[in-house]
């Protein structure tokens, strides 16, 4: 009998212990379901923002009405050719224009030209590089530091600072007839470099933005904004005129696209009452 009640309890208890491992794989099971569920659903959802955020990247494309005829203010600003007139018995001509054969003889004069004196210009000191931005309409207040451009895999890709805008090595400084290239984080959360330009997608055309140096304040007007490819990297080429070009990361969290904002100058003044810079790092998480 004592044999039999061992063996008895044994086998309820094995039956327990099935029966507890059935309920554990069961709440597993349930768990896996949720979780599994869950980053679906989380998929799911990054997916259908991507789409609809990509959608919306029309609304970034802006013109000014008027904006400046830049190739009319190359050319108003190119050396004018001189054209030399050489007197002639029947008038003035230009050179190599047929005189007429009946034309009089006209008596050699003799001429002794003095040597122009050319004055000696006074060279204007050249173009310090920026420090500061600000675009008072979104609210951007923020050091500049000099980036360079990266390669991966024998492309250029695009560099950013950290929690600081970046001018791009290479590119204009305010002042000089050229492409002045600066680009910022829109989000990182990943890395954790900040959120700079957050604000950029709402600036609007005419909206200001102002570069310091440490001698001069430049003012600009934003002209034009457009979306373009990552791989669209033309906007950062030289120019025969001088432009401001910012650069974010667009959508949002998708990144798949990059906003281009450009501003014109308007002008320039000396740098000698400089606010304090505001560029927490807790204002740009």
């Amino acid at each position: 009998m004592g044999e039999g009640k061992q063996v008895a309890s044994r086998s309820n208890k094995a039956r327990g212990a099935g029966r507890r491992g059935k309920r554990l794989l069961r709440m597993v099971g349930a768990l896996l379901t949720v979780v599994g569920g869950a980053v679906l659903l989380a998929v799911a959802g990054y997916y259908i923002y991507s789409f609809y955020a990509e959608s919306q990247l029309n609304q970034y494309n802006q013109s000014a009405a008027a904006p400046l005829d830049r190739a009319a203010a190359i050319k108003a600003t190119a050396t004018p050719v001189a054209t030399t007139i050489v007197s002639t018995p029947q008038g003035p001509t230009k050179p190599g224009a047929s005189a007429s054969p009946a034309a009089t003889p006209v008596p050699t004069v003799e001429v002794t030209l003095k040597p122009l004196v050319t004055p000696t210009a006074t060279p204007r000191p050249q173009p310090l590089a920026p420090k500061r931005i600000t675009i008072p309409s979104i609210n951007v207040d923020a050091r500049i530091i000099p980036v360079t451009t990266i390669y991966e895999d024998g492309k250029p890709v695009w560099a950013t600072a950290s929690h600081a805008v970046g001018h791009h090595e290479g590119s204009a400084n305010p002042g000089e007839p050229d492409n002045i290239i600066m680009s910022g984080h829109i989000s990182s959360p990943l890395k954790g470099e900040g959120s700079v330009f957050k604000r950029l997608p709402q600036l609007k055309l005419e909206a200001e933005v102002v570069l310091y140096t440490e001698k001069k304040v430049y003012r600009y007007r934003v002209v034009e904004t457009k979306v373009i490819k990552p791989e669209q990297i033309e906007v950062m080429n030289p120019t025969p005129y001088p432009i401001l070009t910012l650069i974010t990361c667009v959508p949002d969290w998708v990144y798949s696209h990059r906003l281009i904002v450009l501003a014109e100058p308007v002008s320039e003044e000396d740098n000698i009452d400089e606010p304090p810079l505001d560029d927490d790092p807790k204002k740009h998480p």
